[in-house]
């Protein structure tokens, strides 16, 4: 349910863009790549000032594999924004805030099915792991890491229920950091653990319970210890 282990933020990735993708395999690698306008465009479906404050492309390869006999992959993503952002190190200053030009991001990603279904081609659970560092200055993200251990519930006999166990360190603009402590507040990383179990009720019906604690980026705000019971239905 934590946006970062379900979507994990590269500070440069719209929640809605506009834009175009192309998926071109080769072999065992898949080449992706990507164009879109960096504004956020979940109130403006029909704009008509794409591009005009700059553009984002991002550029994967992965590679999938097995190890031990079982399906892996890894890969390598890099992204890059020519769009203005706020530099932090104006934030607070006496003569306003300025913006800087320019914003990367690359990450490195690897997953690694640790049990497969010998009944079920797609049933497996494993680990994944993804590292990412970025240039902090005008991106948010300076540096991330995020692990986790998840998919179908095969260790139990119930390939149809799916759990998992994720957890996430950010290290936020590390520039941000420097102009805000301690003067305007105590800003820091932000971590958290997650886990979830979903049971299968019927093959239309899954029910589970969710448990998040979460460390957040402000320190003068408390920890947070947050449970969750979520049900799905399939029509």
């Amino acid at each position: 349910m934590n946006l970062v282990l379900a979507a994990p933020p590269s500070g440069l990735i719209p929640v809605v863009f506009m834009g175009a993708v192309v998926s071109v395999p080769v072999g065992s690698v898949t080449w992706t790549a990507v164009v879109m306008d960096p504004k956020d465009r979940t109130n403006d479906y029909f704009p008509g000032d794409l591009f005009q404050t700059g553009m984002n492309v991002a550029v994967n390869a992965t590679r999938v594999t097995t190890l031990a006999g079982r399906k892996t992959s890894y890969g390598i993503t890099g992204l890059y924004s020519t769009a203005d952002g706020t530099d932090y190190s104006s934030v607070g200053g006496a003569v306003g805030t300025s913006t800087k030009s320019g914003s990367y991001n690359v990450n490195v990603q690897f997953k690694h099915n640790l049990q497969e279904s010998s009944e079920q081609p797609n049933a497996a659970w494993g680990f994944s792991l993804k590292a990412a560092i970025a240039d902090g200055n005008p991106n948010y993200v300076q540096r991330s890491l995020i692990v986790g251990i998840g998919g179908k519930a095969l260790f139990f006999g119930r390939p149809q229920d799916t759990f998992g166990v994720g957890a996430y360190w950010y290290n936020l603009s590390d520039t941000l950091q420097d102009t805000l402590n301690p003067d305007v507040t105590d800003f820091g990383d932000e971590g958290a653990i997650e886990v979830f179990y979903s049971w299968a009720v019927t093959p239309w019906l899954q029910i589970g319970p969710d448990i998040q604690y979460i460390r957040p980026a402000r320190s003068d705000y408390d920890n947070a210890l947050v449970a969750a019971l979520r049900t799905q239905i399939r029509f």
